[in-house]
């Protein structure tokens, strides 16, 4: 049994972590028919930027931070695509 703290309660282990899916598993479950027909028709009408497949191409991504000032530890942002990663683009380049 652990020790008590300082305060008089008894400090408990952590639970065990579970492991993390991996991308394989995901990919080869069981999945029903109806779910199967609606991931094939978002394939197929899924289609990524010239702009971003070239920057997954090169390992990077240019992003913009939208987490506001004095959120100490955490930042929020988004991945930019379309006008506004071609207006930065063009910034960059001068």
């Amino acid at each position: 049994m652990p020790p008590p703290s300082a305060s008089g309660t008894r400090l408990t282990t952590p639970p065990p972590l579970v492991p993390a899916r991996t991308e394989s598993e995901e990919v080869t479950k069981a999945r029903s028919n109806h779910v199967q027909r609606k991931i094939e028709g978002r394939k197929a009408e899924a289609k990524v930027d010239a702009a971003l497949d070239h920057q997954f191409a090169a390992g990077r991504l240019y992003a913009c931070l939208s987490s506001r000032p004095g959120q100490s530890g955490r930042a929020d942002g988004y991945i930019l695509e379309g006008q506004e990663l071609a207006f930065y683009i063009r910034k960059l380049k001068k």
